[in-house]
């Protein structure tokens, strides 16, 4: 199958989680998430970008107990066989290949200027648990148990960034000419069946933290000015993105925000007309977690 028909083929999947799950499309895949980040059983890497929902979905989907992957070959070289009639999982990459710019300018040696294209390639990997005999150590099933939250690592991870946040108002927003978060008290927000009321505040306030992120002097994210068109809504789905992935980092539930529903359409829309669009956001939701795991100090970022 070529990249750009698996390409997809895997963004159906996420439009149909969209409309399936509703506002609540986020939940499945970081309940999986925040047992056990993707990692390369191999390298001991973590997966980066889309490829963190793809084999987090995977792993939910499939029901297997960890998150723990790598290729045939990488399998092979440590001495495992992948079971009989096992599928693998598509991850995707992205490459480049230098060719000649169509200005047909020349260089100071006469030779035609080059430029790089960007494109998306892919491999496939397979999860531990469809090894055969494969045993990982029992300390993984620890991962399983549900944890408790508590708002201190919350709170310390968001006094690092230094954001200037005001508390105040009934709506949370980035206030992006002033360069402020604005969001309710933490009185203001209620509970839910899968979060409490305050890690509701939590959530909400690490996805406008991710917006925040985007601002000029730092990580110069265009964003839509209109509500409701496209570069909107890529911004809506990086910083929704991003703090889910937070939300796993940091152990607070993911609760849907009251205003998922008016993105989800423009979400989708986006995912139809380019199914590279998702490898996109994911791509600058990680660079703004890692943006603000920079900010951490040295015991925190161990912890996160």
């Amino acid at each position: 199958m070529k990249t750009k028909e698996l390409l997809k083929e895997t963004t159906d999947k996420v439009i149909n989680l969209m409309k399936t799950q509703g506002t609540d499309w986020v939940k499945p895949w970081a309940i999986k998430m925040g047992n056990e980040l993707p990692i390369n059983y191999t390298t001991q890497k973590h997966y980066t970008g889309f490829n963190t929902f793809q084999l987090s979905m995977s792993a939910l989907d499939s029901g297997y107990d960890h998150n723990k992957w790598a290729t045939y070959k990488q399998w092979a070289g440590l001495g495992h066989q992948i079971k009989k009639g096992e599928k693998s999982t598509p991850i995707f990459y992205w490459d480049k290949l230098l060719v000649n710019d169509d200005s047909g300018m020349l260089n100071s040696k006469g030779e035609p200027v080059k430029k790089n294209i960007w494109f998306v390639k892919y491999y496939r990997v397979f999860n531990a648990d469809q090894v055969e005999g494969l045993k990982l150590p029992a300390k993984d099933k620890d991962n399983n148990k549900p944890k408790i939250f508590s708002n201190k690592q919350a709170e310390e991870f968001i006094a690092n960034t230094k954001a200037n946040i005001q508390y105040k108002g009934g709506v949370a927003c980035y206030k992006r000419q002033l360069d402020y978060i604005q969001i309710p008290t933490k009185e203001s927000f209620i509970g839910s069946d899968t979060s409490t009321a305050e890690e509701s505040f939590y959530s909400t306030l690490l996805h406008e933290l991710v917006h925040w992120t985007g601002s000029e002097s730092r990580l110069k994210r265009i964003k839509g000015d209109s509500f409701g068109d496209d570069k909107y809504a890529f911004e809506e789905l990086v910083a929704e993105t991003g703090s889910a992935l937070l939300c796993s980092l940091l152990n607070v539930s993911v609760e849907p925000r009251p205003d998922h529903a008016q993105y989800l359409n423009n979400w989708i829309k986006q995912l139809e007309k380019d199914p590279k669009v998702i490898l996109k956001a994911f791509s600058q939701s990680y660079k703004a977690v890692d943006y603000l795991h920079d900010l951490q100090t040295k015991k925190l970022k161990e912890v996160a």
